[in-house]
């Protein structure tokens, strides 16, 4: 890992696609956005709206975008593959007009938000072979390399077998270009430990996450920041979280519900994840422009301490 400085992330994409009227597919959704033109006019505006918010680094509209959703949706494996680089090229190309300092990751989902009955958040497989974990994943990574994004960010990943096929047969495919891996999971908390959605003990990590640059988490209520802080920084890793606007998600039932009614993201919350190691700071799902503005500005302010 040779990062040091502080990147802030984007926010959400379908939440804010849905806001701006943006048709959302039932399966696909934020990555539905990417099969026509509005789509994909709606995407640009969504990266502009979070690079003038203060974004490093924006991530690509294709967290749901795979061969096999976009197959069943009626495209061909061709034009499905070209859709997933489309998605990232949006990214760059917005990215690029801010200059270069502005990155791209390349974020994609779980095989369980491709299931599509709320497996993201549980992790429940049913026993699927790794085989086709990998079937599912080389093509989302393949196509991602031919573009070269700044980084591959594999998002809420919620069970371990999926994460060892990321670790040991993903990440060398991206080391080999020479493109850093962040790995943000999927978790749960029971009587107050933190655990991977499927219910692995994180401490059975430890041997698998020095092969990737950053672990974390994202799509978590942002009220329990600290107690899930705690539990990853004896991973002793770079940390990257990206936690929702105070929310938690039904997975069954689609459904929000908010845990507590005062506000979560300010400074205090900001340096503290700073200070216990966090390199990538950005917003989940029901987060806007407006998150990032104050993340951006809390990075900033703890930037300008440490300099003093």
């Amino acid at each position: 890992m040779t990062e040091s400085k502080v990147l802030v992330l984007d926010g959400a994409a379908g939440s804010y696609l849905e806001a701006m009227n943006v048709p959302l597919h039932p399966k696909l959704w934020s990555s539905g956005a990417l099969m026509n033109k509005e789509g994909q006019m709606a995407i640009r505006d969504l990266h502009r709206a979070y690079l003038d918010a203060g974004a490093d680094v924006i991530t690509s509209v294709t967290y749901q975008a795979s061969v096999a959703g976009f197959q069943e949706a009626g495209l061909s494996e061709k034009d499905s593959y070209n859709l997933i680089k489309l998605g990232i090229s949006l990214a760059q190309e917005e990215a690029k007009l801010y200059g270069p300092d502005k990155l791209v990751a390349a974020g994609f989902g779980p095989y369980g938000a491709y299931l599509c009955e709320g497996q993201e958040y549980t992790g429940d497989y049913k026993a699927i072979h790794k085989s086709t974990l990998r079937d599912f994943w080389l093509p989302r990574i393949n196509a991602a390399l031919e573009k070269r994004p700044d980084y591959i960010l594999f998002e809420t990943i919620p069970n371990l077998d999926e994460l060892e096929v990321i670790v040991n047969d993903l990440t060398p495919l991206c080391k080999a270009q020479g493109i850093p891996v962040w790995v943000s999971l999927s978790i749960k908390i029971e009587e107050g430990d933190v655990k991977l959605a499927d219910g692995t003990d994180l401490h059975e990590l430890t041997d698998m996450v020095d092969r990737i640059s950053l672990i974390g988490a994202n799509c978590f209520d942002a009220h329990r920041i600290n107690l899930i802080l705690g539990k990853f920084q004896q991973l002793k890793m770079p940390l990257i979280f990206y936690p929702n606007h105070g929310e938690v998600y039904d997975g069954i039932t689609k459904t929000w519900t908010r845990s507590d009614t005062v506000e979560c993201f300010n400074s205090d919350m900001i340096r503290n994840m700073i200070e216990c190691g966090t390199l990538v700071i950005g917003g989940c799902c029901n987060t806007t422009p407006d998150t990032i503005r104050i993340i951006n500005k809390a990075v900033q302010e703890q930037k300008e301490k440490n300099v003093k």
